[in-house]
Order: C-alpha cells, then sequence, then structure tokens
C-alpha cells in the first residue's frame, strides 16, 4: 500500500488537485491512510481535513439511518423532535405580510421517515422561492455557507404532504445520526487502528 502515497503526491505536484486525503479498509481494519497538498494556505491535508460533500449525504444519511433500523436502534416513525430537541424551533410558512413571512407552529410531527424520503416540509432555497424570499426578508443564511444555523429554514409545508428534493431535510438527519451514532463509530475506528498499528 506505501505505492498510494506516492500516487497521491504525484496527483496534487501536477496540479490534477489542490488536494487528496485517502484511506483504504478491509475487513481486517484500516490498512492505508494517506494525503498530500495543502486543504488551506498552510495547512497541510491530512485524514481529519474536512469536506464539504453536499447531497452525497443523502447516500450516507440513509445508509445510517437503514442500518441503525435493521438493529433496531432508531424506528423510522420517531418523531425527529425526540431526538433532536431543536427541531421543535421550527416553524412553518404561512404566508408573507407586507413582504414579511408569516409563521406558525407545524400541525403535523416531523418524524425520521419524513427526513429520509424528503416530505419533512424542508426544501432547497435553489428549488422554492419562498425560502429565497424568507432569506431575503430576515437576512438567513444560505445552506451553501455550511453554517449549521443554515439548516433552520421554516418548514415550507406540513410534514408527510410534499415530497421535495433537499439536503436540508438530510442535514438534519446527520445531526440525529452523529448525536447516535458518534460514540459508535469512535470505538470502531480506535479498534481498527489498533489493529492497523
Amino acid at each position: 500500500m506505501s505505492h498510494l502515497q506516492s500516487v497521491l503526491d504525484e496527483a496534487v505536484e501536477a496540479k490534477r488537485l489542490p488536494f487528496l486525503v485517502a484511506s483504504v479498509a478491509n475487513r481486517d481494519g484500516i490498512v492505508f491512510e494517506g494525503a498530500a497538498g495543502e486543504a488551506a494556505p498552510g495547512r497541510p491535508a491530512d485524514r481529519d481535513t474536512l469536506f464539504r460533500i453536499f447531497s452525497m449525504t443523502k447516500a450516507i444519511g440513509s445508509a445510517a439511518a437503514a442500518i441503525l433500523v435493521d438493529r433496531g436502534l432508531l424506528d423510522l416513525d420517531t418523531p425527529v423532535a425526540r431526538i433532536l430537541p431543536e427541531w421543535n424551533e421550527l416553524q412553518t410558512i404561512d404566508g408573507w405580510d407586507d413582504g414579511k413571512p408569516r409563521l406558525r407552529k407545524p400541525v403535523r410531527q416531523a418524524t425520521v421517515r419524513h427526513l429520509a424520503t424528503h416530505t419533512s416540509g424542508l426544501e432547497y432555497e435553489f428549488w422554492n422561492e419562498d425560502v429565497v424570499r424568507y432569506m431575503e426578508a430576515t437576512g438567513h443564511p444560505s445552506i451553501l455557507s455550511g453554517l449549521h444555523i443554515s439548516l433552520r429554514y421554516p418548514l415550507m409545508t406540513e410534514p408527510g404532504t410534499r415530497w421535495d428534493t433537499d439536503r436540508v431535510s438530510i442535514g438534519w438527519a446527520g445531526s440525529w445520526r452523529r448525536s447516535t451514532v458518534a460514540g459508535s463509530m469512535h470505538s470502531v475506528r480506535r479498534r481498527f487502528s489498533r489493529r492497523s498499528a
């Protein structure tokens, strides 16, 4: 596996990519970890470098949820607010008054199933002009900012009443996934690191 580091180094030196982080694992654990280039000026890339992977979180969040459901650790009909109480702070847009959003408490509770099936009521700013209007009226940051607060858009519809592709739902799913499995993943990584040492 040592030749993999030279592959990373050569790709950065040839300016095919500004930086790379790679990891290879098999059933016995991690067999290679490497990085090349700078993730930011003066900051070398390493295994803890953060990447904005946008919609690729959909597959990760959904797969993690399916694993937790299969293991009996998660019920798809669990209200999101039971796992993430801050969900209760979200409101639903109920119209506009003089260019300002009129908000109300949602009538229905969003569930994990709604997050996984894109029926939570949250929608992308790219596909729904009311989200853009809300952002302009309130100064709410774009989802592209990467800020956690950007996930706190108001709901555009009641949970379970409309499908719309969005990362916002899966962003929330990522939050509960982290809160549910973070400890487990930490122990798995430690175990694999010990095996490969």
